[in-house]
């Protein structure tokens, strides 16, 4: 007999086919999701996997990842 594993299933094709039928949740491909598809299912992921008391922290490391990626001007000076 095998072992039962147990496993989280996060439903994102059922989502995709299910809720967001619409072609505006496509590529220009009509294939492919578009990238407002790819945040709501990424928000309905962490809605569904993230601890509420982790939120928080996660919006403060995105909010310092954008920073760190933010380039001061080479001319300052002029500007």
């Amino acid at each position: 007999m095998t072992p039962y594993y147990p496993a989280d299933y996060f439903p994102s094709y059922e989502i995709v086919m299910d809720e967001l039928r619409d072609y505006r949740f496509y590529a220009e491909d009509m294939c492919h999701p578009s990238s407002q598809t790819v945040g709501y299912i990424r928000d309905r992921f962490l809605d569904w996997a993230l601890p509420s008391s982790e939120k928080s922290l996660l919006e403060e490391n995105i909010r310092a990842f954008k920073a760190s990626a933010h380039r001061k001007p080479l001319y300052t000076r002029f500007l």
